[in-house]
């Protein structure tokens, strides 16, 4: 048997045990990616308010209270549909807290071509340090602000905006837009009452200060679709100390229109002197007929589109790229993002069934909230990171109770990973058909070396006796018999696990095909077993080594006069 039929045997049986081998970890590390991909964190909790609030509940800081929770974070889980010139379908969008959540999801390297938190870290808006909202002077009672209805249709009211310290947005009415005179509208901070026809399209929550005013509003009357003007001045909050001025509306410059991305330009902002209270200005807000958002002004910098990570197929669907700027209807309500970057898989995300979209929660909620009068009501979910013994599920449960919330979806990763794996059709089947086929291999490989050695030494006993006649030591001739054979073993070895790994590079994708007959998500990452494949190079090291024990002890009984004169003969 040649020394190249040795080393082929060799770097066949290698790359065998190699793709075997893999192709057991890459089964077993899948179906627990898998698992994992779908739950998204450790816990993953979805919930349902049973009441339509103003803003959605977030309850990571609840459960982050529980014994065995790390880190909780909220997210918002919302299908949206496109707008865009390749009238693009419908996606699914995360509205996440970036930094919190690159502490709790679980994640791949080959998801994301940067390590996910530096993926996240785009999806916060930058701050060009203008304040954003009008704090409210402590212990202040009631807003107030001077007015002039101009040509407002009857029936509309004006209202102001304003954030408590939990994130909730709340509505002060201000009163009816009357008559063509400066007028002076004043209310308690007191949130809008849900309408008596539907006492459940708002809850009454209690609001924490302090308080933030981002926004004053025209609620629209009779004939509200015709444009108009309005003109405001000096306002102010009510403390028990008196008077307190927020904004004199001498300079508008920190005043901004709420944009309306369907319809630029229809909403504008200017100062003037024509309709003005005496020896003032005054702030002339006007806008024109339709549109979508809320007719006001919000206090603090031009909002800019949203910034979002997005899946390939979002791209192809709505033939955009990255650094395109592209709308989405969230709810009612049309938002406007900036793609910033791509990523293959997000977890919980399947990018082969729908497109998917991820942006920064606060920054949606913010948009939605400064343009839409509904409830912003969107699903919710808190992820959690968990330690130690892990979670409670009856903790669960009753802080969901104390927050009147219905948890419709619990998925806890481990339990997720232990059902995947006690299924025999991907476990214990696997695992017995690979461990037969490793110990084919394994006894074929050593059967062939012990082989190859015992021939190859009946062959060159008379070569090994010409080198110690012609002054070769024993110990010369021993390295040369035991280094051929190890440089053979050693080289088809690497070749063999070379190309094994290039065989399952090659063909382990084409068995990502799930239980349903799809693609599995996320796809296979190639994994080795180097546990099964240290046994067999351990029995290949071993036999090797007994191949040499055997030349060696054949050379050292080696007649040395008989083997010369058979070759004289």
């Amino acid at each position: 048997m040649p020394w190249g039929s040795l080393m082929v045997l060799m770097a066949l049986t290698t790359s065998l045990g190699a793709l075997a081998s893999a192709f057991s970890a890459t089964l077993e590390k899948s179906q627990e990616d898998q698992a994992r991909y779908q739950a998204g964190a450790d816990v993953r909790i979805q919930y349902s308010q049973d009441t339509r609030a103003s803003t959605p509940y977030r309850l990571a800081s609840s459960f982050q209270s529980l014994p065995g929770v790390a880190k909780a974070t909220d997210v918002m889980r919302v299908d949206v549909s496109a707008s865009s010139a390749a009238f693009g379908r419908g996606a699914t969008m995360l509205a996440v807290e970036p930094g919190a959540l690159a502490q709790v999801a679980w994640s791949r390297r080959d998801f994301t071509s940067v390590p996910l938190d530096r993926a996240l870290s785009v999806l916060e808006p930058p701050k060009d340090g203008t304040a954003e909202g009008i704090p409210m002077p402590d212990g202040a009672t009631s807003l107030g602000v001077w007015a002039n209805s101009g040509n407002v249709p009857p029936g509309a009211s004006f209202r102001a905006r304003l954030k408590d310290a939990n994130g909730r947005y709340f509505d002060v009415n201000l009163g009816l837009l009357l008559g063509k005179e400066w007028r002076y509208l004043e209310a308690p901070i007191t949130p809008v009452s849900a309408p008596a026809a539907n006492p459940q399209r708002d809850v009454a929550l209690p609001l924490a200060p302090p308080y933030i005013l981002h926004a004053l509003w025209v609620v629209p009357g009779r004939g509200s679709g015709a444009p108009a003007a309005l003109f405001l001045d000096q306002l102010q909050a009510i403390t028990p100390q008196g008077p307190v001025e927020l904004d004199s509306f001498q300079d508008t410059q920190r005043w901004q229109p709420i944009a309306d991305p369907a319809s630029a330009g229809l909403y504008a902002l200017t100062s003037s002197q024509a309709v003005a209270r005496p020896g003032r200005r005054s702030a002339a807000f006007t806008w024109g007929a339709g549109g979508l958002a809320i007719r006001g002004i919000n206090y603090g910098p031009p909002q800019m589109p949203l910034p979002a990570l997005v899946s390939p197929s979002f791209l192809e669907a709505n033939r955009v790229q990255v650094g395109d700027q592209v709308s989405i209807y969230a709810g009612n309500q049309l938002v406007p993002l900036k793609i910033v970057r791509v990523v293959d898989f997000f977890p919980t995300l399947d990018p082969r069934k729908s497109p998917f979209v991820v942006v920064d929660m606060a920054s949606l909620v913010d948009y939605v909230s400064l343009r839409s009068t509904a409830a912003v009501f969107f699903g919710m979910e808190s992820w959690l990171r968990i330690e130690g013994t892990g979670l409670n599920v009856q903790d669960v449960e009753r802080v969901a109770k104390e927050q009147n919330v219905r948890v419709t979806g619990l998925f806890q990763a481990q339990q997720m990973v232990a059902q995947r794996a006690r299924d025999p059709l991907l476990a214990a089947g696997w695992s017995g058909l690979l461990t037969i086929s490793f110990m084919v291999v394994v006894v074929a490989s050593a059967s062939g070396l012990l082989l190859h050695t015992y021939i190859d030494s009946r062959q060159r006993l008379a070569e090994f006796a010409i080198l110690r006649s012609v002054g070769f030591l024993p110990g010369h001739v021993y390295g040369v018999i035991g280094a051929s054979l190890a440089v053979t073993v050693a080289l088809g070895v690497a070749f063999g696990s070379w190309g094994g790994q290039w065989l399952g590079r090659a063909i382990i994708p084409l068995l990502e095909v799930a239980e349903n007959g799809a693609r599995v998500t996320p796809p296979m990452a190639l994994e080795n077993y180097w546990g099964a494949l240290g046994i067999a190079y351990a029995v290949l090291a071993v036999v090797t080594l007994v191949a040499v024990g055997a030349l060696l002890w054949l050379m050292g009984r080696m007649e040395l006069h008989r083997f010369l004169r058979m070759g004289d003969v």
